[in-house]
This record gives C-alpha cells, sequence and structure tokens, in this order.
C-alpha cells in the first residue's frame, strides 16, 4: 500500500503547531551529543562525562534483571510497592519503596521523600530507610535480586550503580552496604521481623563490603568491586548493619541503575601499545571488531576526526590525559581500557662529599667544587629525571692528643720522643683524605718537697684531702704533673688561740668603725684576727648607741600672724628646723611646722522648679541668681560661700501613637483606643510637673487581594492551608502596618493544553506524530509540559480507511462496444479497474459486462421470486428501454409476473435523490415508459422522501435498499418520470431502480 502524504503532511504540521505552544519540549528534545566534544544538554559535561552517554550495553548485560526499575506491573502510588518492579524482591520485612514518573513529574507522591530530579536513568528509582525515629535503629529497608547468572568463583565483578539524596539534615550521609547468598531462596530473609536488621544477621548471608556515601540534593555514582569467593546467587543491597547515628530524623536514601556484571566487561583492553610517550609518539590500537565502528576520547571528550582503529599521540603537539576508545557494534557499545598519555616528572636530591683537589662525574658534566647542583639524566622508561645534589668537600681530619710518660721516652705513629714539646703528625684520614694530628707530649721523672705549716686548736690542716691535727712529721706520695711519683714532707706545729674584750660608745646614725667594720646598733660584738703565730685572736667588743633627741612642734595661725621658736620668728605657713646640742652630746632636732588658716571660700549650686524656692544657711532663694555669704570658721578666720541657683521652665510635649481598630494602649497607668486628643500631667525628668498632650490615630485598614495558580488535578498550599479546587476565598491576614485585615484569595486552575488530532491511515499504512509511530486504529495521548507549566495531552485519533470495491453491470448486444473510463470491451466478464479513492486508498472498479446475442426476448414463463431490475439504458426517442434482470438483459420486454412484489423507485432530480415504494399485482407488464409512468402515480406509492445525494456512500449505508452500488449515472442518458402530481416530466440525467421482494 501506498503512503499517504497527505496524512503525514497534517501529522507534520500538528506536531510543529504543537511543538511551538510548548517550547519546554523543544528543550527536552537536545540530549547529549556524545561525540562532538559540546555539552548539548547544558548539564556541565561533556561526551563521556555525562551520564547520558554510558554505553547501553552495560544495562543489558547486567545480571541484576530491571536495574533502573523501568519495567512495572503497576505504577506505584503509594509506600512499600517494589513488587510493581519487576525481576525486585523486597528483601525485608521493613518495605523498599518504589516511585515511577508514569505520566507525574514528581514520582510517587505518597513517598515521605522526593527524590532528586531528574532520575540517572529513565523514569524509576527506588527509595529506603536506615532506621526510625521512634527509636528503632534496626528498622533497615533492603532490595534484593536473583541474579541472571550465577557468580563464578575467583572472578572480580563490579556493582555500578547511584544513590540519591535529599535536603534533610538526617539524611546527608550514611554507610550502605552489599550482601551475597548462594542459594536465591534465602530472600526475603528476617521471619518477617521489622527489627531483624541486615541480612548477616541470620544464616546464609555474606557481607561482601560496606562504604560511607554522601551527598545534598543530588545523586552520587558509586562503583563498587570485589571478588566473587564463592557461586552467589542472589544480591541485596541496602543499609550497613551499624545503627545509623541519625537514626531520630528518620534517614531516608534512594537507589536507580544497579548495574552488575563481570568487571572485565565495563572496559575492553586496547590491542596493543606501542611507542614510549617520554621520547616520541604512542599509537594505540583497538580490537578490531565486524561492522565496528570508532571513536577516541581524552579526558572524556571525543577527539574530532578520531574514528579509526589506531590513534597516534604526540606528546610534542597533543594534550596529555586518559584516552579511551569507544567501539560501537550493532550489539551495543564499549568503552577501552584508559591509557594515561603523562609524562612523568622524576626529581631525586642527594649529596656527596669529596676530598679537596677531587672530583665527581654526574651525567655527561664534571664537578669538583663545592655548591648546589640540578642535572638532568634519562630514566629507566626513557624519560628525564631531574638530580638535585650538594657537594662538600671533606675537610682534613684533625686532633689533639694530650699525653704524658715517666719513662725518659715517648713513641707514636712509629717515632719516639724523648722531649716534652708539642708536635704535630701527618697521617691519612678514615675517608682517604689527609688528617693532622697535634700531639702534646709531656716527659718527666719522680720528685720530693717539704712543707711547714701549723694548727690551732684542733682544727685539721688538709693536705691533699688528708687531715692533720696535732703537730708532727708527716709523708705523702702522689703523681706529679707529668704522672711520676711526688714525695710530699708535712712538718706540721700545733698553736693555741688568743682572747680580750674593750667597750665602746657612739651618737644615733653616726656608726662605730672597728678594723674596717661599721657597727651602728648597740650590742657585743666578737672578731677573729689572726695573731703573730697564725692562731685565732678573739676579740669582743661592747657598743652603746646613744639617742638624738627629737621634737616635733606645729603651730595654726590665721593669715598674716607671726610665730617664735627659740627666739626665731616665722610668719609664712611652712616646715622649719633647729639643731641643738643634747645633754648627752648628741645632737637635739626640733621640726617646727607652721600652717596658715585663709578666709574660706567656695560656691555650692542648687537647680529648682520654676516657683520653688530652696534655704541656704538661713537665707531664703525663690529666683535664679548668684548670692554671697560672709561666714566665720571654726578657726576664727573669714569664709566666703557663694550660693548659685538656676530654674528649670515648665515642659510640655505631645506624642502619637497609631493603632489598629480595636487596640488600645497604656499611657502612665491610662488606657487609650479611642482616636483623639487627650491631655495629662506628668513629672519631667528634671522632676518638675509637666503637660502632656497624647494623639490617639488609628490605622486605615483595607481588604487585601492575591491572587495564585495552579494545574487543573493538583493542588496550592497558601500558609498552611491547602487548596484543590479554583474559586474565591476569604482568610484572616495581617496587613503591612500588622492590623488584623480579610485576605481575598483568587485561586485560579490552569488547564492542561489538550489538543485532538484525527489520522486515517489504510490497511498496512502508518502514522508518525512526535517520533511515535502508530500502525493499528485506536486512541492515543501523549502527555508534555505545556507552556503554563501544567501538563498537556495531544489526543491522537487513528481511524481506519477501507478500500472501496464495487462493480457496475452493463449490457450490449453483441457486435457493440463498452467504453468505461477509457477502457474498451466487447465480451461477457469481469474486469477490475484499479483507482485512487477520495480517502487516499485503493478503490477496485468491477465492471460487470453482458454481451446479448438476440436483443429481442420474452420471459413470459420466468419464476420472480426475488430479483432485481435495473433500468440500465433509455434510447433518445424512448422507445428502447435496456433491463437488467437477475444477470439478463432484455429490451423493450413484457414482464410476465406470477406473484405479487413490492417495486422500489428512486429518482435523481437535480442531484437529489426522491425514493417510493408500492405494491404490484401479478399481471403481464410492458416495460415501457407510459408504464413506468404509471406506476410511478398509483395511489398505492409511500410519501416522496427527499436524501442528500452529495455523498452516494453514505446514502447506500443508511438507505440498503436504493441498491445504491448498481446507480450508475454516467451510462443513463434520459429519464421521464412523474413523481407526484405536482411534478411534471422532467428531463433529468440519472437511475432508475426497481426491487423485487
Amino acid at each position: 500500500m501506498k503512503t499517504k502524504n497527505g496524512s503525514k503532511l497534517l501529522a507534520a504540521w500538528l506536531l510543529l503547531a504543537f511543538l511551538v505552544g510548548n517550547p519546554s519540549i523543544l528543550l527536552a528534545q537536545n540530549a547529549e551529543v556524545c561525540d562532538n566534544g559540546i555539552d548539548d544538554d547544558g548539564d556541565g559535561l561533556i561526551d563521556l562525562n555525562d551520564s547520558d552517554c554510558d554505553c547501553v550495553d552495560l544495562i543489558a548485560n547486567s545480571l541484576i534483571p530491571n536495574p533502573s526499575f523501568e519495567e512495572m506491573t503497576c505504577c506505584p502510588d503509594n509506600e512499600a510497592m517494589l513488587n510493581c518492579a519487576v525481576g525486585w524482591i523486597q528483601a525485608s520485612a521493613p518495605t523498599t519503596d518504589y516511585t515511577h514518573i508514569c505520566g507525574n513529574t514528581q514520582g510517587n507522591l505518597a513517598l515521605m521523600y522526593e527524590s532528586p530530579q531528574p532520575y540517572p536513568d529513565g523514569e524509576g528509582c527506588i527509595g529506603f530507610r536506615d532506621g526510625r525515629s521512634n527509636g528503632q535503629p534496626n528498622y533497615k529497608e533492603y532490595a534484593g535480586a536473583c541474579l541472571t547468572e550465577t557468580m563464578e568463583q575467583g572472578t572480580m565483578y563490579r556493582l555500578d550503580f547511584f544513590v540519591g539524596f535529599h535536603d534533610d539534615p538526617g539524611s546527608l550521609t550514611f554507610d550502605l552496604a552489599v550482601f551475597a547468598s548462594v542459594d536465591c531462596d534465602n530472600l526475603p530473609f528476617g521471619f518477617g521481623d521489622f527489627d531483624f536488621g541486615c541480612p548477616t544477621n541470620g544464616p546464609g548471608w555474606d557481607e561482601l563490603g560496606e562504604m560511607t556515601v554522601s551527598g545534598m540534593n543530588e545523586w552520587k555514582n558509586v562503583v563498587f568491586e570485589f571478588e566473587a569467593t564463592r557461586a552467589y546467587e542472589a544480591l541485596v543491597i541496602g543499609p550497613a548493619c551499624a545503627p545509623n547515628p541519625n537514626v531520630e530524623q528518620d534517614p531516608y536514601f534512594f537507589f536507580d541503575r544497579l548495574v552488575f556484571a563481570e568487571q572485565a566487561t565495563f572496559e575492553t583492553p586496547l590491542a596493543s601499545i606501542e611507542g614510549n610517550i617520554c621520547d616520541g609518539p604512542v599509537t594505540l590500537t583497538a580490537e578490531e571488531q565486524a561492522d565496528a565502528s570508532y571513536q577516541w576520547y581524552v579526558d572524556g571528550v571525543a577527539i574530532a576526526g578520531a574514528t579509526e582503529t589506531s590513534l597516534v599521540i604526540d606528546p610534542a603537539t597533543d594534550v596529555q590525559g586518559e584516552y579511551v576508545v569507544v567501539v560501537s557494534t550493532p550489539a551495543g557499545c564499549s568503552n577501552s581500557a584508559a591509557f594515561s598519555a603523562v609524562i612523568p616528572n622524576y626529581t631525586a636530591e642527594t649529596s656527596f662529599e669529596i676530598c679537596p683537589g677531587e672530583s665527581i662525574e654526574i651525567g655527561d658534566e664534571v664537578y669538583d667544587e663545592e655548591g648546589l647542583f640540578e642535572a638532568t639524566i634519562p630514566a629507566s622508561d626513557g624519560c628525564d629525571s631531574t638530580i638535585v645534589f650538594t657537594i662538600a668537600f671533606e675537610g682534613m681530619f684533625e686532633q689533639t692528643i694530650d699525653d704524658s710518660t715517666c719513662e725518659g721516652s715517648y713513641e707514636y705513629n712509629g717515632v719516639v720522643y724523648e722531649v716534652s714539646g708539642t708536635y704535630e703528625v701527618s697521617i691519612d684520614s678514615p675517608t682517604g683524605c689527609d688528617s693532622l694530628i697535634t700531639l702534646n707530649l709531656e716527659i718527666g721523672s719522680d720528685t720530693e718537697q717539704l712543707i711547714f705549716a701549723g694548727t690551732c686548736n684542733e682544727v685539721p690542716y688538709i693536705l691533699n684531702g688528708e687531715m692533720y691535727t696535732m703537730g708532727g712529721m708527716y709523708f705523702q706520695t702522689i703523681d706529679n704533673a707529668a704522672g711520676c711519683d711526688s714525695t710530699i714532707m708535712l712538718m706540721l706545729t700545733e698553736y693555741q688561740p688568743f682572747f680580750s674584750s674593750f667597750d665602746a660608745m657612739t651618737c644615733e646614725g653616726v656608726p662605730y668603725v672597728w678594723n674596717d667594720v661599721e657597727y651602728s646598733e648597740s650590742g657585743v660584738y666578737m672578731q677573729t684576727l689572726v695573731s703573730k703565730s697564725d692562731c685565732d685572736s678573739i676579740v669582743t667588743m661592747t657598743l652603746a648607741v646613744m639617742q638624738d633627741v627629737m621634737t616635733d612642734v606645729s603651730y595654726e595661725v590665721c593669715e598674716g600672724q607671726e610665730v617664735v621658736v627659740n627666739n626665731q620668728s616665722y610668719i609664712e605657713a611652712g616646715q622649719y628646723s633647729q639643731m641643738l646640742t643634747a645633754s648627752n652630746g648628741c645632737d637635739s632636732l626640733i621640726n617646727i611646722s607652721i600652717t596658715n588658716s585663709p578666709s574660706v571660700s567656695g560656691q555650692v549650686g542648687f537647680e529648682i522648679c520654676e516657683g520653688d524656692e530652696i534655704q541656704v544657711n538661713n537665707e531664703v532663694y525663690n529666683a535664679a541668681g548668684t548670692y554671697t555669704q560672709t561666714l566665720i570658721s571654726q578657726m576664727g578666720c573669714d569664709s566666703i560661700l557663694t550660693v548659685n541657683v538656676s530654674t528649670f521652665p515648665p515642659m510640655s510635649g505631645s506624642s502619637t501613637f497609631t493603632l489598629c481598630p480595636g487596640e488600645s494602649v497604656m499611657i502612665m497607668g491610662e488606657s487609650f483606643s479611642t482616636p483623639g486628643v487627650f491631655s495629662q500631667t506628668t513629672i519631667d525628668q528634671n522632676g518638675c510637673p509637666a503637660a502632656m498632650t497624647i494623639i490617639i490615630e488609628n490605622f486605615v485598614v483595607e481588604e487585601l487581594s492575591e491572587e495564585y495558580e495552579f494545574c487543573l488535578g493538583e493542588s496550592i498550599t497558601i500558609d498552611g492551608v491547602e487548596y484543590d479546587q479554583p474559586g474565591q476565598y476569604q482568610v484572616e491576614a495581617l496587613d503591612q502596618q500588622g492590623c488584623e485585615t480579610v485576605l481575598n484569595l483568587n485561586i485560579v486552575g490552569l488547564p492542561g493544553a489538550n489538543t485532538d488530532v484525527s489520522f486515517g491511515i489504510c490497511d498496512g499504512d502508518e502514522v508518525t506524530v512526535n517520533n511515535e509511530t502508530y500502525t493499528l486504529p485506536g486512541s492515543y495521548i501523549q502527555t508534555f509540559d505545556a507552556v503554563n507549566g501544567c501538563d498537556s495531552m495531544l489526543h491522537i485519533l487513528v481511524a481506519a480507511l477501507e478500500d472501496a470495491s464495487f462493480e457496475d453491470f452493463y449490457e450490449i448486444c453483441w457486435g457493440d462496444t463498452l467504453e468505461v473510463n477509457g477502457q474498451s470491451y466487447t465480451e461477457t466478464g469481469l474486469y477490475p479497474q484499479t483507482f485512487t479513492a477520495a480517502n487516499g486508498c485503493d478503490s477496485i472498479f468491477t465492471v460487470n459486462l453482458f454481451v446479448e446475442s438476440d436483443c429481442e426476448a420474452c420471459i413470459f414463463d420466468q419464476d420472480f421470486n426475488t430479483g432485481e431490475i435495473v433500468i440500465n439504458r433509455i434510447s433518445p426517442d424512448k422507445n428502447e428501454l435496456s433491463l437488467v434482470f437477475d444477470g439478463q438483459s432484455y429490451l423493450n420486454m413484457t414482464l410476465c409476473l406470477e406473484k405479487s412484489f413490492t417495486l422500489v423507485a428512486a429518482l435523481l432530480i437535480e442531484n437529489e435523490m426522491y425514493y417510493q415504494e408500492g405494491f404490484i399485482s401479478p399481471e403481464c407488464i410492458v416495460m415501457n415508459e407510459d408504464k413506468l409512468n404509471n406506476l410511478l402515480q398509483d395511489s398505492h406509492w409511500k410519501s416522496t422522501q427527499k436524501f442528500d445525494f452529495s455523498n452516494a456512500q453514505k446514502l447506500a449505508l443508511e438507505y440498503p435498499d436504493l441498491h445504491m452500488s448498481q446507480l450508475n449515472f454516467e451510462k443513463l442518458d434520459y429519464l421521464y418520470a412523474k413523481v407526484e402530481q405536482n411534478f411534471k416530466k422532467i428531463k433529468v440525467g440519472g437511475s432508475f431502480a426497481m426491487q423485487l421482494r
């Protein structure tokens, strides 16, 4: 069948009109292109760095069925509906939650938290708890699956998945764990115990590992790798076994796209790596595969034009980074192992010590001086290696040796010395450099010494640590400076001490000096002196210190009076001294203090309220001013007091208070609520009476109005109240002054943009709308986001168009030719013609031709039980009438009827169909024009019915008795007939039909 271009054009036009009205749909079509080096979807990630470019065959090859939760048997609308996700098992008694968009962009609205958007892969994910706030730390939710293949022991596996976080403080981090079992019948676990905890609390489960994951309003990609130590059949993922420390905050998280497969399937090793990045180009070659295409990437970004099996990396021009190739085949795609094209920077530090005059060779350079140097030498892999080193000269080894001998000679380093002195000896050091030894040598012999000494009063005499207390001769033998023996002879004489005493006197403040020692206080003092025999001479002194006489006198007089002391006159105030001689011969001191009592002057200040008075020293003051009082001080001297008086002026003020209607304000114990002007007397800050004017005003309160919009079928929450119906609402509110008022809410419901389109398709054809192809008749719905943010639905009606098949009967005499649609026919037969019908489908028109050899016949004996008579042709002179009865043609025939029948007549006049039917009794009917006219005027006819004949097929369906398939308007030339009396004979082109019943 041919495609109907008109239908496709209409579908394309409707799609364009729908997308122009919904620009968000156009944006959604802007997906990431994975090989152009451009961030096509604007998420900041380019090519392979975008999860949109993950190879789909990883998910297809995942040992976990339905890894992205896309296949489902029901749309989740409540908690604990993991059973809707195909292939997943509710592993624990606490139930994991399943969420899927299912036409709702927010997913499962019944869950306690909303998952971050968009999902990493597809439109579904699962949510789970890690404990509950009502004191259930082991209320942990797990999801499990039976693997499509049993793990092979000793094989490395990788679990690549996403963990989702919302923004609740208790759900920003948790420890996740992966568990496995060798028997899938161990799913579920926990025996229905809601506080069972992790799977390993029971038999049959091994923990493969755990890790800590954190995030906020985002999805985090997590990769978990392990070696299978057993042939595991089932896998479970969820929280780790330890209680979550944030359990009181209801920690809740999400999982999506859990791809699990052998580690080797995640990447394909390169076939070969030739060259060294340090000294020239490197050629990477991928394994060649049939019907494969190749794209090379560096750091996840496509390299323009790099689509061959090999890639040459020139370190002089190409960037350093991670290189991979994506191999795409009809079966899927795979990433190669990464090649790190990074030139390493090898560095090392060391130091060298050499003897002066020597050198060291590093690389191609020779170094013979001290200092800090840097040299570049080739590493073992051919790359440059930088060595930083210091060179220092190892100085001459110098040492000093002090030694002595009593033998008369000394040997060192093969040389014999017989005289004391300092010698320099040159020898080789341990490092091979010259060394200088300084030898201080003492060559000595034995000596003798005689010592004379004395001791007194058994005080020991000490010689070389030995104590001696009695007179006599003593001997000691010690080592001398040369280490030789030294003999000491001590002659010790024993003496007795000498005692004496005397009295002494001095004045206070004049020290007494005895043997250069000063004494200032009375007492008994002893000094030990040395007698001429070198023994102690002990002298005792008794000292008396005489006191000086000191007298203090003071005088206080009025200013200008005279004071006389010991014939000395004093007028000025001050401190004076007189030195006299006391009876004990020491000084007598008189200290004289003279002070004046001047006229006392001072001032005081007073502040009074206007009209008050103040009394000072019996003087009354009631006006502001400065006043002077003369008084007598207690010393009898004049005293002047200045009194300063100031008054506070009367104060007044006003305060204005603006209140909400019905409110009041308390001012100095009095309540005011009515607008107006009021007076109060109060005490001001100076304590004086003050007049206060109080003005009370009211705020003008007006009703407020706000308008909100929401999508019909959803709801909107305003100030904690949920509204799900549009309309006018009144609520209490506070205006900008804080007064109570009425808030009129106008809540408008926004409808989705619903569009209806219909298409007709022929059998075997198809129609495509928004990349969706429809091949069967039916009603379909597509959902998008409208420009107002609400759901927009496109209703698509696909109707089946029938192929039109009909035929027409023709009769000609032998030798005549029938022309139909440009085709000529001369023999009896069925001739199909194919056209395109008005609905665009194929139309088959069959020409049913009968060629009559004898054009004159009569059927007087024909049995008319049923049949159809069709007037096929009337000659221009109205003498010939061509009839068809049961496929046989007659001309100017006479019908002899043995049974009655109903005649149905239809007439087309000016493109309108008129239809009648009547009863015919058995008789012979001469089928000519007059007979037909008489039949049409017979009283048995029913009233005429008028039909619209513009659609012949529709009329034929509604009135099948008309046998419209037999009408042929092109073959009839003339027909004369009367329908009713008010119709006259009219010449028309059309058809006349009769049906026997």
